[in-house]
């Protein structure tokens, strides 16, 4: 080999290398380029989620304003809520003390350059911020029960509303008898006992916001927890497949830690969404018992109750999701907000094959969200698939 021929080959070779190193030196840019974009979501979801909870905090405070107005008077926490509010207050201070000593070792990793550890901790601390965001939200939740609640609220509407219908008989007596008298003065209790209503009706309005608002809260920790834990469940795989053992056995860590807190916070949505429908409940059960009644002694029965505002229902239902069971002890997802008023009790009367039409009833709604089935014919079929088979009462 001539020194021509050994100089070609070496520049050739050189030529090579330097290709190889701009190859990985982009491969790495790429990564670099990937891990900052995932970054840069990770922060947008955070600051979004963020904004969210200050206009909760904001709502509170609003609904804070509009009992003033009202002028309700607050009473003593009960133990268990005082026991709520010390839980709430301790878990925040636990949430912060946490994001407190990540930050620090944050610090250090940076300071290290340890880009593996600065990413581990970077989505731990997402999460922790989110924790004490949680937690604060949380315990302005609990400092706010102070008040009557839903059902105090449904009961002192009911006493004033008797009270009223009351006074307006007496009202009627007096102006047949003339007495002038009587009437001023029942005219001024009526005119008082209106007021107290409407004063009751805002108060459980505000008190059915704040619970919708507890549930909303617990669903989106719940699935903010659930997607977080698929993504550490992805992350798992491929370190696994890569035999990174060091990885592995922190993404094993990481996925223990959010399988527990999808477990609590899966607990806690269930307990507040049962606790509202039961609130809710009481009350409407209590006013379908005439109803029911008066067609049980005629021996007939009415087919489906349903508002013709199917979005009121189905579109809730279709867009949303809470744990309903039908007779049969088939359960169904369904979450709820504060628009959709089904008592559990009128789902008793659902043939075992409800669960099917509520499917269908689900897949007409979708369809009809996306525009592809006009308004009536979508009413139309939700009143074919419900009416002849089943009944079922709605309080719109």
């Amino acid at each position: 080999m001539g020194p021509k021929t050994a100089g070609a080959l070496l520049k050739s070779l050189r030529a090579e290398i330097a290709a190889d190193k701009e190859k990985k030196y982009q491969e790495e840019q790429n990564e670099l380029t990937k891990e900052e974009e995932k970054i840069k979501g990770r922060l947008d979801d955070l600051e979004n989620e963020l904004n969210r909870q200050q206009t909760e905090e904001d709502t509170l405070e609003n609904l804070n304003e509009t009992r003033d107005m009202i002028a309700v008077e607050k009473r003593e926490l009960t133990g268990i809520e005082d026991k709520k509010l010390e839980s709430a207050n301790k878990q925040l201070a636990e949430s912060e003390k946490d994001l407190d000593l990540c930050q620090k070792n944050l610090e250090e990793a940076k300071a290290k350059g340890d880009k593996y550890a600065i990413e581990q901790l970077e989505d731990h601390e997402l999460t922790l911020r989110q924790d004490v965001q949680r937690w604060a939200v949380e315990k302005r939740f609990h400092e706010n029960v102070n008040f009557v609640s839903i059902k105090d609220a449904n009961r002192h509407l009911t006493d004033t509303k008797g009270k009223l219908a009351s006074c307006r008989g007496r009202l009627k007596e007096a102006q047949e008898q003339g007495d002038t008298v009587a009437e001023a003065q029942l005219k001024q209790s009526e005119a008082s006992l209106q007021k107290e209503i409407e004063k009751w009706e805002v108060e459980r309005r505000v008190l059915e916001r704040i619970e919708v608002m507890k549930i909303q809260n617990t669903h989106k920790q719940l699935a903010g927890y659930e997607k977080e834990l698929e993504s550490c469940q992805k992350e798992l795989k491929d370190a696994r497949e890569n035999g990174d053992t060091e990885k592995v056995t922190q993404l094993e860590a990481k996925e223990n830690d959010l399988s527990r807190r999808v477990d609590k916070w899966e607990k806690a949505t269930q307990e507040k969404q049962q606790k509202f429908i039961e609130e809710k409940g009481d009350a409407m059960e209590r006013a379908s018992q005439p109803w029911r009644q008066h067609h049980q002694a005629k021996g007939s029965h009415h087919p489906a109750v349903i508002s013709m505002d199917a979005e009121k229902v189905f579109k809730i239902v279709a867009d949303t999701g809470s744990v309903v069971r039908f007779a049969s002890g088939e359960g169904v997802t369904l979450r709820f907000n504060n628009e959709l008023r089904i008592h559990p009790a009128a789902l008793e009367q659902l043939h075992a094959k409800g669960n099917n039409d509520l499917r269908d009833v689900l897949q007409l709604t979708k369809d009809f969200t996306a525009g592809t089935i006009p308004e009536v014919d979508y009413l139309l079929r939700i009143k074919e698939t419900f009416g002849a088979k089943h009944r079922m009462m709605v309080d719109t």
